[in-house]
């Protein structure tokens, strides 16, 4: 009975206690994500035949750190999300904002935020980023703005995870 509990209680991903609770912000590569969209809760769920989130370090255009992950609201809904930060050389604050690139992204049914002009403020603070081990941890918001949706406020996010 005990090997049950033990087993049941284990999680190889723990996105959040539950829906509505975000992660703590760690950095030792438990890989986590979780933020606020419009003051809700937003959690990586849902499984379509891949992870619900990937993290890559490329060396292009300086060193970009791009994270993506996605959620399925229902059977025929899905939400995604993508920030890509350029000239990542290590820990410290990134901007989101970029009249040349996208450099993050929201999309749901009702709309898609993928383009130009899209985002209008927004940060990532890389706390970790370990080569070694592979973990990128840190925090980010991004507010996002286009003609004929709803403004988007992204806060409180936070990840700890393996490229």
């Amino acid at each position: 009975m005990f090997v049950i509990l033990l087993l049941s209680s284990c999680s190889l991903f723990s996105f959040g206690d539950d829906d509505n609770t975000l992660p703590k912000a760690t950095t030792s590569g438990k890989r986590t994500f979780g933020c606020r969209v419009n003051g809700e809760v937003w959690i990586p769920k849902g499984y379509d035949g891949t992870p619900n989130w990937d993290a890559a370090w490329f060396s292009d255009y300086g060193g970009v750190v791009q994270v993506r992950v996605y959620r399925a609201v229902s059977k025929t809904e899905v939400e995604f999300m993508q920030m890509n930060p350029i000239n990542v050389t290590g820990p410290g604050e990134y901007d989101l904002v970029s009249s040349d690139y996208i450099l993050a992204y929201f999309s749901k049914s009702s709309c898609g935020y993928a383009e130009y002009g899209a985002v209008v403020s927004g940060k990532m603070n890389i706390t970790k980023l370990d080569f070694d081990n592979q973990i990128v941890s840190g925090t980010f918001f991004f507010n996002l703005r286009k003609a004929n949706c709803e403004d988007v406020a992204i806060t409180d996010g936070r990840f700890d995870l393996k490229f």
